[in-house]
């Protein structure tokens, strides 16, 4: 009996021992899994980003279209209201007024100038300022007919 009580005990001993060592496996295994979870990629690749509100509202998207990269930044409601893109010649900034209206824009136009035109409430250009090769910077007036109204320099620009 005393032979029997003592194999018994060396059983539960040998067994503790294996659910330790069991144990011990599962918890490094977890420790190593949560390790290899937390490492940053070198690229992340997608078609398209978004960031949305609580209410599930895209508020900015970052994607791609024919030109280039094209980054929008919505309002609350989900309207564009900036648009920063890759052009044939550069690059754009549009911004847009809660009637999904452009209103300003920054850009390079079609011979890589800088230009920034401002519209009025319904789109219709109001003032532009533009740099040009060899002949400087040029800023611009229409009136309501879309016809200019003033013009510093006051030469006329130069045609191509």
């Amino acid at each position: 009996m005393q032979h029997e009580i003592n194999e018994l005990r060396n059983q539960v001993r040998t067994l503790k021992r294996m659910l330790l060592g069991v144990f011990g496996l599962v918890v490094v295994g977890g420790l190593l899994a949560a390790t290899t979870l937390q490492s940053v990629p070198d690229v992340i690749q997608a078609k398209k980003f978004e960031v949305i509100n609580d209410n599930g509202t895209t508020q900015a998207s970052l994607g791609s279209y024919r030109n280039g990269g094209i980054l929008t930044i919505e309002n609350k409601e989900g309207e564009i209201v900036n648009v920063l893109s890759a052009t044939s010649d550069g690059g754009a900034l549009g911004m847009y007024n809660n009637k999904r209206i452009q209103v300003l824009e920054l850009a390079v136009d079609t011979d890589s100038n800088g230009s920034l035109i401002v519209c009025n409430k319904g789109g219709k250009s109001a003032a532009g300022l533009s740099a040009i090769e060899d002949y400087g910077g040029v800023v611009v007036t229409l009136d309501n007919k879309g016809k200019v109204s003033s013009q510093t320099p006051e030469t006329p620009l130069p045609s191509k």
